[in-house]
């Protein structure tokens, strides 16, 4: 199965070689899983079956079981197509979050209420930064919810994966994030502070929507970079980087913009995770772990494929970052992060997003 989840917002880049290198554990899908060995176990001992028989010289009873066990391993696997991917854990309603103090804590924290199996997170503040926004995300669902089985914070070594900040891997059931994000962050956001447009601060205070105080958390880190996090610092220069692509269709299509917004009051956000949001790397590859876990893989695809053309039509007209009008799965992905960050959007976003997903993120 091919990874489904690649990366947000790409803003920054580096020449070294990155990707993740697997330490060889194993996740699991929640629900269906035993199924999907079965079926695989079904498929694998029937070619054994078959290769033994040719070497055998054609034994018709091997054949037979061969023949049986092969078509019982296809059908099983068939069936997997139409379960549906997870189950939602019936964690405790309201989590305190603890800021663990060594990073033995932190997996215990993550294992204990989140039922993580593997935490492989060697910086602390990384791994607080997770448990903190998997608290949050949990007490908005009053602990009827999605987890991963396994996080991991390693190097990405692989070249195709070297702009990837963080991806989510549906067989492993496992979210991986990038250490290699961290490589001159200071500098990094030092840049793109460098390069806000005044005209993106005035369109964004000018237009319907919830004030974000980015300007506020900008000032804060100038004054006191030392009393941000890298995840933190990370969230900056997505909300940055956002803030400027939305801020550069505004310019060029004021007006129709404007409208767009008045056309719906009731709405308090209107540019999908375009305010700063801390969990935000967190949350969009949650969103497509939910996405996957709460159909089946038939059903996915089969939303996907009707929606295409309507898809592409839509997100043409909506004044989004580039990155959630890359396909539907990174829509999904940026669509649940905002949502989880508190965005309440317009009716012509949650229209598409109800089409595309099943996902329900309750609005409180």
């Amino acid at each position: 199965m091919k990874i489904n989840a690649i990366t947000q917002q790409k803003i920054y880049y580096n020449d070294k070689k990155s990707d993740y290198n697997s330490p060889g554990f194993t996740g699991r899908c929640v629900n269906a899983a035993k199924l999907r060995q079965l079926a695989s176990a079904s498929i694998y001992t029937s070619a054994g079956i078959q290769t033994a028989n040719i070497a055998s010289g054609g034994n018709e009873m091997l054949s037979f079981s061969g023949s049986v066990l092969l078509a019982a391993g296809c059908l099983l696997d068939a069936v997997g197509l139409f379960l549906k991917n997870g189950e939602r854990l019936k964690l405790q309603k309201h989590i305190d979050f603890f800021k663990a103090q060594n990073v033995e804590q932190a997996a215990n924290f993550a294992e204990q209420n989140f039922k993580i199996k593997f935490f492989d997170v060697k910086d602390l503040d990384t791994a607080n930064w997770i448990n903190n926004g998997l608290t949050e995300l949990s007490n908005k669902f009053q602990g009827e919810t999605y987890m991963p089985s396994n996080i991991s914070f390693n190097k990405f070594k692989k070249k195709r994966l070297n702009i990837t900040d963080a991806l989510y891997h549906p067989r492993k059931d496992m979210i991986c994030f990038n250490q290699n994000s961290y490589a001159d962050i200071d500098n990094r956001l030092k840049f793109l502070m460098n390069g806000l447009d005044s005209k993106f601060k005035e369109l964004f205070q000018a237009l319907p929507g919830r004030e974000d105080n980015f300007s506020d958390i900008i000032q804060r880190y100038i004054e006191k970079p030392d009393t941000f996090t890298n995840p933190q610092k990370l969230a900056m220069c997505y909300a940055i980087g956002n803030k400027t692509e939305v801020g550069l269709q505004i310019l060029e299509k004021q007006e129709s913009m404007v409208k767009y917004a008045c056309q719906n009051p009731s709405a308090k956000d209107f540019y999908v995770n375009v305010r700063y949001n801390e969990f935000g790397l967190l949350y969009h590859e949650m969103g497509h772990m939910m996405r996957f876990k709460e159909q089946s893989t038939f059903a996915i695809k089969c939303k996907r494929l009707a929606n295409i053309s309507h898809f592409k039509k839509e997100v043409n007209q909506m004044p989004i970052p580039s990155y959630a009008k890359t396909n539907q799965d990174e829509f999904i992905a940026e669509t649940i992060a905002g949502m989880l960050n508190g965005d309440v959007y317009s009716n012509q976003i949650m229209d598409l997003f109800n089409k595309l997903t099943s996902v329900r993120i309750p609005q409180k």
